[in-house]
């Protein structure tokens, strides 16, 4: 039977309590089997390259080499500005280079209902703005982003501002 270990790219093994590894051999004579993997609590900073490595009792190795991927983080500082009496700018970046297929669809929430403003593309500086028109003075404004790529989306907190002539809370 061979032994596993669950290692990054950078060969530094995944601390076991993490992960889950188990082989079964569908014909041992030809040593073929499935290889089952369960991770727990992954996050966006762990996603990347990876391999198993297997030994076996005749000092013999094996290697399999995989990517883990999911879905963008979200943003942790989308701000917005009062541009004028009945206007905000919301803006963001990223901390890593953003994907090419990173968008950003902006929400407004309204009486309860999401309200679809606009999408934006990945920028190549990573910094992101999108002006918000027409707002009501004395009112408070929610705003959320979804960011998506082809690996998933994620639905990011919300973003208040209350206008009110030219001054503002958030």
């Amino acid at each position: 039977m061979a032994s596993m270990l669950l290692l990054q790219e950078d060969m530094q093994p995944v601390d076991v309590t993490r992960y889950n590894i188990s082989l079964t051999y569908s014909n041992n004579i030809t040593t073929r089997g499935e290889i089952r993997l369960y991770m727990f609590d992954i996050k966006f900073a762990e996603y990347g390259k990876y391999f198993i490595q297997m030994s076996y009792p005749d000092r013999q190795t094996s290697s399999l080499y995989f990517n883990i991927k999911g879905p963008p983080p979200c943003p942790e500082n989308m701000t917005a500005a009062v541009l004028d009496s009945d206007m905000v700018q919301l803006a963001w970046s990223l901390e890593d280079k953003p994907s090419s297929e990173l968008k950003f669809a902006i929400y407004r929430v309204e009486k309860g209902d999401s309200v679809y403003l606009a999408t934006l593309s990945a920028s190549r500086d990573g910094w992101y703005s999108f002006n918000v028109s027409d707002l009501q003075v004395n009112t408070m404004h929610q705003f959320y982003l979804i960011v998506s790529s082809d690996h998933g989306s994620s639905t990011c907190s919300r973003t208040n501002v209350t206008l009110s002539g030219m001054y503002y809370t958030s």
